[in-house]
């Protein structure tokens, strides 16, 4: 697992190294975006990659490095299914409060990238910020040609579950929020437009996308309300379970992490024989003895508990 973490923005460092994995072994398994890479580090792109080497000089420490590093370790291997397969596990930087459903983004509802609650993000640094253009600049970069009162031009706004804009009317003609978030080069599509003489301020809350896990708002969990990662990624992405990758079984004792809403995993044992599989389902930790070379195992909550 290649993935270095943005230490000094999020503080449950697992979260991140679960949500990053996975995205990166979604596109390996799908062939990701490029004829001849699975991911590239083009974050607008794929996902953001620096070296160890080029983030100690980018000012990161040491010791964050080391507790980046743990966190993949720590966590290796896991990865985040909805209905057994990997999801898009999508994330930013600050949400701004309420994170945004992916209907209202992309234009395809997915299940388990909701809207809900980003606590702690209010002393964020990217929680608001505001940008003032001339008027006449707002009317050259969306191709309007309007006059009179700035005031004047504005019409309906609706918005999206998770407070965004969803369009806007500017003279007679209707933009998304997301349209009028990529020409303007705005922060977020959670923004509002007010008339300041002949200019416009545009105060924004959050930064990116705001679809899935919010990196603000998962160091606020895991720091300041004492949530393990796992509870972490099961709030952002709705209904999701954690596992671990599938294993081709070569050695005597394998040992598998699960965490899945109703306390059941499978794992298929493949080649040699493994004389104990051991597995941590909801932080509980099972053990089964298997003695045929290709088998399913299913380990449930009626399974004993190994000690």
């Amino acid at each position: 697992d290649r993935i270095v973490l943005r230490g000094d923005v999020l503080d449950n460092r697992q979260a991140q190294a679960c949500a990053a994995r996975t995205y990166t072994v979604r596109l390996q398994n799908t062939g990701g975006k490029h004829e001849n890479a699975d991911v590239c580090t083009d974050s607008a792109c794929c996902q953001a990659y620096i070296d160890p080497q080029e983030y100690l000089n980018l000012g990161g420490t040491e010791d964050n490095l080391n507790k980046i590093q743990s966190a993949v370790w720590d966590t290796r291997g896991e990865i985040l299914t909805y209905a057994g397969a990997l999801i898009e596990a999508t994330y930013f930087s600050c949400s701004g409060g309420m994170t945004e459903d992916a209907v209202a983004v992309w234009g395809s509802d997915i299940p388990y990238l909701q809207s809900v609650e980003s606590p702690g993000e209010e002393n964020a640094s990217q929680y608001t910020a505001s940008v003032t253009i001339p008027a006449s600049e707002l009317l050259n970069t969306l191709g309007l040609h309007l006059s009179g009162n700035p005031a004047d031009w504005f019409g309906t706004v609706t918005y999206t579950e998770g407070g965004g804009v969803a369009s806007m009317h500017i003279g007679n003609k209707r933009f998304t929020g997301t349209q009028l978030r990529s020409a303007l080069g705005l922060r977020s599509t959670a923004f509002k437009m007010q008339v300041s003489g002949t200019d416009i301020v545009i105060t924004t809350k959050g930064y990116g996308h705001r679809v899935g896990m919010s990196q603000y708002g998962a160091g606020y969990m895991g720091t300041k309300m004492n949530q393990p990662f796992y509870n972490i990624l099961r709030h952002y992405y709705t209904g999701i379970s954690l596992g671990t990758k599938p294993v081709i079984v070569d050695q005597e004792d394998v040992i598998q992490k699960f965490w899945n809403p109703d306390g059941r995993a499978q794992i298929v044992i493949v080649g040699q024989v493994a004389p104990k599989i051991i597995l941590e389902i909801n932080g509980k930790w099972f053990a089964k003895i298997v003695i045929v070379p290709l088998a399913t195992v299913t380990f449930n909550k009626s399974t004993s508990p190994w000690k």
